[in-house]
């Protein structure tokens, strides 16, 4: 048997296992739904635009009902349909079709995303096998999360950066800063790199967002809302361990039993048995990912010729990579908020198995970060079981998902400097 029809089982059987992994998830979602999505439903505007849904008995009776919007506007924007289903069963019905269908389309954006960035063709069983297994993804599918939309809205992002679509790429990232707010980090990026037509359409779908929840429930839900609040609220609590891990409000509070997955409480977790001062690391560490990432960046921009197509095309997926992963677990970050993670370990993953400048050392650092993130290839529940150990305590007791990230932020980081100057160091893709 030749080492290509082997390379094909391989690649066959991957596909297979994480297509069943994904049937499994399904199967849960049908009997399970109801994660943080369904505690910020209907919305206030329900009990005016359809009454049968506000009133429905399976419709939670406290957040929901608030006067306030728990999220930003592009959530309740995008999801304001869903107001004229009549009970939250059958939005969760519809949801677990849709976002099922979303994830599929979420892989094979990424997978085109990154052919075109490659320059060579790339299979398409890597990043479809990678995309279905991830359990943070899998989790906000079953859960409803609106993770989903945020993962497929930089999928799509990285796909108009490579192919230099900026009114697209400021578009989709205008839409994902107004959802929870901290991603309005890519706004300053867009500026630095100069793509004015991505500022302007970041700031004009800005715009549209705001005007349209307006019209659609008011502003004052939102200001209100607190959500503003807290992610201004972050960088505001490091004089002292016990305030950076108490946070100023709730949401923020290290709790040793929760299942909060951010930096800032994986530093506060290891403060409980280890003599540091995690908001001086958690400074330290803002300020090390900052100046390697303005020295790389310093290194691409001082040549006077520009840089090799193919090297912008892999710099644009690593820096936008970079984004979604501090924006989403630096901060405050459920389990299933690692969901948008999915985007830099499909980038890293093809970088080190499809370009000449991928290392055996890289790809295991890849396989380690990915199993500690994604953890759960196999249900918890079922290994849980089986094995008389309630592994999701575990997981979150062990900071897995905190050397995970770190070791998918420190490869991402390499990638970036490591981006070669000139046509004569670029290496030729591989096809297979």
């Amino acid at each position: 048997m030749t080492s290509s029809r082997i390379k094909r089982g391989l690649l066959f059987v991957v596909l297979l296992l994480a297509i069943i992994r994904f049937g499994v998830a399904f199967q849960s979602g049908r009997t399970f739904s109801r994660g943080d999505f369904y505690h910020t439903l209907p919305g206030a505007h329900a009990e005016t635009v359809n009454p049968a849904l506000w009133n429905s008995p399976d419709v939670d009776q406290g957040q929901g009902k608030r006067p306030t919007y728990l999220r930003g506007p592009t959530q309740f924007v995008t999801a304001y349909p869903l107001v004229y289903f009549d009970s939250y069963a059958s939005i969760a019905a519809f949801l677990l079709v849709v976002y099922g269908a979303l994830i599929w389309l979420i892989a094979e954006i990424l997978w085109r995303a990154l052919t075109h960035a490659n320059g060579a063709p790339i299979p398409r069983t890597p990043v479809f096998a990678a995309t279905l297994c991830y359990f943070p993804l899998l989790q906000a599918w079953l859960g409803r999360e609106f993770e989903v939309m945020i993962a497929l809205a930089f999928a799509l992002a990285m796909w108009a950066a490579v192919h230099s679509r900026m009114a697209a790429l400021g578009t989709a990232l205008g839409y994902i800063a107004l959802y929870k707010y901290v991603p309005i980090i890519a706004l300053p990026y867009l500026i630095v790199r100069r793509w004015w037509k991505a500022v302007a359409a970041f700031v004009a779908t800005a715009v549209v967002l705001i005007a349209a929840a307006w019209w659609l429930f008011g502003l004052a839900g939102f200001v209100n809302n607190g959500v503003p609040g807290l992610a201004s609220g972050q960088l505001t609590t490091l004089t002292s361990t016990k305030a950076f891990c108490d946070g100023p409000v709730p949401l923020l509070r290290y709790l040793e039993s929760g299942q909060e997955v951010s930096v800032r409480t994986g530093l506060c977790s290891l403060a409980v048995s280890l003599p540091i001062a995690p908001a001086a690391i958690f400074v330290g560490l803002i300020l090390l990912v900052a100046g390697i990432g303005i020295y790389s960046t310093w290194r691409l921009d001082r040549h006077r010729e520009p840089l090799p197509a193919t090297t912008e095309r892999w710099r644009r997926l690593i820096e936008l990579a970079l984004i979604a992963l501090v924006s989403s677990t630096f901060f405050y970050a459920h389990y299933y908020f690692l969901s948008v993670v999915v985007v830099a370990l499909n980038v890293t993953l093809v970088r080190q198995l499809n370009t000449r400048d991928g290392s055996r050392v890289a790809l295991v650092v890849w396989g380690l970060g990915y199993l500690l993130l994604a953890a759960f290839l196999v249900p918890p529940s079922f290994l849980s079981r089986l094995l008389g150990v309630d592994l999701w305590k575990l997981y979150f007791m062990s900071l897995a998902y905190f050397s995970g990230t770190l070791l998918l932020l420190g490869l991402l980081l390499y990638q970036h400097v490591t981006l070669p100057l000139s046509a004569d160091s670029v290496r030729p893709s591989r096809t297979g």
